[in-house]
């Protein structure tokens, strides 16, 4: 259903074992268990309609009718109407949506005109229909597109435009689900659509080039002009429709003027050219224009020039296409050891920031107040750079770019998709047609100095590299603008620079972070042809304000955000790239912070209702090389949390006290660890404890495995490698959410996990029970209840280790051994619990050990083949080994 609430209008370890990170240790021995898988005032909270002056911003209108088609829209049931949307707007649950409005058209304007619908960005597949006949099926993207209608489709009177929105493809939609960082897909038609007629003989699109003197004195502008004809007979006049077969083509006349837009003045004007145009086909015509002076575009000095290409017939004006033109130059050059951009032929320090369309209540449909406003903040803030994440920005937007003097990184939307994938026809094709339309759409834009081709894809892989080569060689035969990739800080030494001209290396994690100055000098060394930018960026707690000191508050973003900046200065690099401007939605809910809202990335410089953050003052210091705003360190204390330490200190004294008042309990637990099978025989023979006493020591084990669980829980709940497991394990938002409230609340954690392994623990008793029928012993239910509690005696070792589990994770001391410790306590339980089977199942061992461990491993086999088969895992978790655990 249609959510009008949302958007109501629209490798080798280290030598050092003893110092290893405790962190990266664990996450180590995780990589380790995945690794051989692949061999298996203004109201902005509303949308508001373009007004005539935006629309004409982004659509020539001089010589033709443009429909605003934005607001209400009949929702379609079963081929009838059933309810009222808003467009642009999004779907709720991904489901196919089909809308419908009914447009009045007299018989004058009807014939006068060639009709198309002009849609500014569809998030998915789109089928277009008009009067009930298929006008196109479009696999949708963020660049604008146009479809054209028949005129035998439409009539005289009354007409009926019907889409019908569907949902991206089952693959697309998983790797848009498990990008890590990845931005909310919002489903629908996010953006608005027009429906415009235009004459019989028509400017569809320009495309220009510019070419310099040595000393920037002169330009010369070479355009090209795709020519579009209709029912070209209609506008000879005295014309018959018995004349319509001899009457296919006509001449007319074409020319480019162009003007500087702060005087108007004429610059340059070209000769005049016949151009000969038939009923519905394309033609081109092609000027070079010579241009004395140029005001050149600049970030500080966006100049800029209106080109007017005017088609005539016998002197009448048939039609006017209008488009600004920048004049300015982008490249890449030698500098001392590295290489930067120079823009105008002037080295130029790229000071870039993250920008994702949304806001809050209209998602990715903001008014365009909401664009003007975004635009400011960023002029007040000093970037001389936008990178639009992941797709074409709103033509709009753009054009304030080209207006106001932002350059812009625009990218296809190819984040994070494992190599295997890259090849999938669903994918290729979508990323070929993302490009295509990408090219076209921002080619002739003077803001637009490069264009990205991926996001954190697997550097080194040979899929990779193809993908890379394919699409740069379709963008270079379109557009002229220096090509870019982002890549993972831990991948530098994968990196194959071969066809790009600017690098992007990403340092946002924590583990990238504080290793920024080993991967910078790695990048400088590696990366010889292309310009290195660094992208740095930190999540933080929208609340929290307890000093730099700790890594999640608003000063500790400022921090990072200064320290990789100047890190990047101090290399020589060409830029930063700073991540983001406001808060975006994610597309998973994460851990990484204890904010409000699980489904909110807040690494903005401003939130999502753009209140500004001291990250955003500490940005604009450094570039306007201002005073740095005051930060304070405060009282922040990394210990162990209370509850950990209180937890451990009771289960010590509920053991000492079953130990204490219990001799034969205490006989007992000795001859468990000592002499495990005459305690097993105990049990067979029935000379067993009370069940009372076996459940209390099933409790204090459980308790403290559940210790452990959520030691290891709360340090690592800040690492987004750690996260991105969790997402491919856990196939329910909810059960995540679960796991993110406890990471964060150490009490809630040792409750739930303790009483989870509890659970467990009567699980498999009763699992052992329900075996117990095919052998010949009376076995019974608190049997199995003894031999899998008793046989989890191992697991009190980890109890003193929970208690200061944190602090020695935090400290690094003895990592190496905690993680070996804790997991050879889980495998030693696991083989006590098959021996008791079979000792007090009066079974040979061997028989028991294959069954139990062939159970274990086709209980396992079963859960990976179903994510398999359902969410591709073996791909995703190769992606992880390769780029985020590297």
């Amino acid at each position: 259903m249609w959510d009008n609430s949302v958007c109501p209008a629209f490798h080798d370890l280290p030598h050092e074992l003893s110092v290893m990170p405790m962190k990266h240790l664990l996450l180590l021995l995780l990589t380790v268990i995945v690794s051989p898988l692949p061999a298996l005032s203004v109201d902005f909270h509303d949308y508001t309609p373009l007004e005539p002056a935006q629309v004409r911003a982004i659509l020539p209108t001089d010589t033709r009718s443009v429909i605003n088609l934005s607001g209400t829209w009949n929702l379609v049931e079963g081929g009838d109407a059933d309810g009222t949307v808003s467009l642009p707007g999004i779907f709720k649950n991904g489901e196919p949506l089909t809308v419908r409005r009914t447009f009045k058209m007299d018989g004058n304007t009807l014939h006068s005109r060639a009709w198309q619908i002009v849609f500014l960005g569809v998030s998915d597949e789109v089928v277009v229909k008009v009067n009930n006949r298929f006008v196109t099926r479009h696999p949708g993207g963020t660049a604008p597109f146009t479809a054209d209608i028949n005129e035998r489709m439409l009539i005289a009177g009354n007409n009926v435009i019907e889409l019908t929105l569907t949902n991206g493809g089952d693959l697309h939609n998983l790797v848009r689900r498990y990008a890590p960082w990845g931005t909310k897909t919002w489903t629908g038609l996010t953006r608005e659509i027009f429906l415009v007629g235009t004459p019989h003989v028509w400017t569809s699109e320009v495309h220009t080039s510019t070419a310099f003197s040595a000393s920037y004195s002169s330009a010369s502008l070479s355009v090209q002009a795709t020519i579009r004809g209709a029912n070209v007979d209609r506008l000879i006049r005295g014309a018959s429709s018995d004349d319509a077969m001899k009457q296919g083509s006509i001449t007319t006349n074409v020319e480019a003027v162009l003007r500087l837009n702060s005087t108007n003045e004429v610059v340059a004007r070209s000769n005049t050219q016949s151009v000969r145009v038939e009923r519905a086909r394309t033609t081109h015509a092609e000027f070079d224009m010579q241009i004395a002076n140029p005001r050149l575009w600049s970030p500080s000095d966006p100049n800029l020039y209106t080109l007017e290409v005017r088609t005539t017939l016998d002197g009448m004006l048939v039609d006017s296409y209008t488009t600004n033109v920048g004049l300015r130059s982008i490249r890449v050059a030698a500098k001392d050891d590295s290489r930067i951009i120079r823009l105008n032929d002037v080295p130029t320090f790229i000071n870039a920031i993250d920008y994702v369309e949304e806001y809050p209540k209209v998602g990715p449909s903001i008014t365009w107040r909401q664009m003007e406003h975004d635009v400011a903040m960023l002029k007040t803030l000093g970037v001389n750079a936008v990178r639009f994440v992941h797709g074409a920005p709103h033509p709009y937007l753009l054009e304030l770019c080209d207006r106001y003097g932002l350059m812009v990184f625009a990218e296809l939307n190819a984040a994070s998709i494992p190599q295997a994938m890259l090849e999938a026809e669903e994918i290729s094709a979508l990323l070929r047609n993302q490009a295509d339309l990408l090219a076209a759409y921002v080619g002739t834009h003077p803001s637009v100095v490069a264009i990205g081709i991926s996001d954190f894809l697997e550097e080194g892989a040979p899929r990779t590299q193809q993908y890379h080569q394919n699409i740069a060689k379709l963008l270079r035969s379109k557009v002229s603008v220096p090509l870019y990739k982002v890549v993972a800080g831990g991948q530098i030494d994968k990196v194959s620079e071969g066809g790009f001209d600017v690098i992007i290396v990403s340092l946002r994690s924590p583990h990238d972070r504080e290793r920024m100055s080993a991967v910078l000098a790695d990048a400088k060394r590696i990366i010889r042809s292309a310009a290195v930018l660094t992208q740095i960026g930190a999540v933080v707690s929208p609340s929290n304000s307890n000093g730099f000191s700790d890594p999640l508050s608003l000063e500790s973003q400022a921090v990072a955000l200064r320290d990789g900046w100047q890190a990047t200065r101090m290399a020589n690099l060409a830029g930063c790239v700073v991540s983001s401007f406001a808060d975006y939605s994610l597309v998973m809910p994460t851990m990484m912070v204890d904010a409000n809202d699980p489904y909110l990335h807040t690494d903005g410089l401003v939130d999502a209702w753009r209140q500004q953050r001291v990250a955003y003052d500490m940005y604009k210091s450094l570039i306007n090389d201002e005073k740095e705003p005051l930060l304070q360190a405060r009282d922040y204390s990394d210990s162990t949390p209370l509850t950990f330490v209180a937890t451990g200190l009771v289960l010590a004294l509920i053991l000492t006290f079953l130990i204490n008042r219990s001799r034969r309990f205490r006989e007992y637990f000795i001859r468990s660890i000592i002499r495990p099978y005459n305690f097993y025989a105990d049990i067979r023979d029935q000379r067993i404890l009370s069940t009372v006493q076996t459940t209390l020591l099933g409790a204090v084990i459980s308790v403290g495995a559940g210790l452990v669980l959520a030691a290891i829980l709360y340090f690592l709940r800040t690492d987004p490698r750690l996260e991105y497991l969790l997402h491919l394990a856990v196939p329910f938002d909810w059960m995540y959410l679960l796991i993110r409230y406890i990471a964060w609340r150490p009490f809630a954690a040792v409750v739930v996990l303790g009483g989870g392994v509890f659970v467990l623990v009567n699980l498999f008793a009763s699992m052992l029970r329900l075996a117990a029928i095919f052998i010949k012993g009376k076995v019974l239910y608190r049997d199995t209840l003894t031999i899998v509690v008793w046989s989890c005696v191992p697991l009190l070792a980890l109890l003193p280790i929970g208690v200061a589990l944190y602090q020695v994770m935090s400290t690094n001391a003895l990592s190496f051994w905690i993680p070996l410790i804790t997991f050879a306590a889980f495998g030693w339980t696991v083989f006590r619990t098959l021996r008791a089977t079979s000792v007090v199942f009066d079974v040979s061992g061997l028989y028991v050990y294959g069954i139990g461990l062939g159970v274990l491993a086709l209980a396992f086999a079963v859960v990976l083949v179903i994510w398999i088969v359902k969410y591709d895992v073996l791909e995703f978790l190769q992606y992880y080994q390769n780029v985020l655990a590297a």
